[in-house]
């Protein structure tokens, strides 16, 4: 629904340029189309712009605990 809280996933995207270009212009596309109120981010933190958007950013832990990575740089 519009002006809502949303979910979106980085998983698989962060290190191919070309998938983090189609993740950008998802994003994109649903910030226009819904305008929501809240975004609820799973993976890594992107290096992306959410404006005024809140945003809360959720890990993949799972990933973190194969690369060896358990700081959760200030994410939940």
């Amino acid at each position: 629904p519009k002006e809502s809280t949303v979910a979106i996933s980085t998983v698989g995207v962060m290190r191919d340029k070309d998938c983090y270009k189609v993740f950008e212009d998802g994003v994109n596309a649903m910030i226009d189309k819904i305008k929501p109120k809240k975004i609820i981010v799973y993976g890594n933190k992107p290096d992306y712009d959410f404006k005024d958007i809140e945003v809360r950013y959720y890990k993949n832990h799972v990933t973190d605990k194969f690369k060896g990575d358990e700081d959760n740089g200030g994410t939940v």
